[in-house]
């Protein structure tokens, strides 16, 4: 085992204050995977806490859920206008689609563009500047792939069916 800092554990890394308080040096543990094997594997070692992260941003004074979904798209859009929106793009992709912030602005159709740019200047631009410190243009499609627009109405930020945090 190879670790760049000076204990192990790499980022889920606990260790007591002053006050003998277990603090995680590098924020919250915060575990996701789609794969039943590794939660099985991982689960040898601790029991878990049941947790679903969900992320909320504030669009004047709107608290709406982050990655941009169906529930977002109706608080951006509210009454015929979001339900026809929502049917342009569930049609377009899929229900359950993810679908990423380049496509939609890439998309034929000027209302589902509207969206994506509804969701580009009061959503993302702020994220990614938070994020990373730079412009979504600045940074790798990859990377703002990560972060796409669900046709669903989970609103949590990890969609694995096996997410938790360490009980101890």
């Amino acid at each position: 085992v190879l670790e760049r800092r000076d204990h192990i554990g790499g980022n889920a890394y606990d260790c007591p204050d002053g006050s003998g308080i277990l603090v995680h040096r590098y924020g919250p543990h915060i575990f996701h995977t789609s794969d039943k094997r590794v939660f099985d594997w991982l689960s040898r070692f601790t029991a878990w806490r049941d947790y679903q992260h969900r992320v909320l941003a504030n669009v004047y004074g709107t608290y709406m859920p982050v990655p941009f979904n169906l529930t977002s798209l109706h608080m951006a859009f509210p009454g015929e206008k979001g339900d026809r929106l929502e049917k342009k793009l569930l049609a377009a992709y899929g229900e359950g689609a993810k679908v990423t912030i380049l496509a939609l602005r890439g998309d034929s159709d000027p209302e589902i563009r509207e969206v994506a740019d509804y969701v580009y200047e009061h959503v993302f631009v702020h994220y990614t500047m938070k994020q990373w410190g730079q412009t979504p243009e600045e940074i790798d499609p990859a990377t703002t792939a990560r972060v796409p627009v669900l046709l669903s109405r989970d609103d949590r930020y990890f969609q694995d069916p096996y997410q938790g945090m360490p009980l101890e």
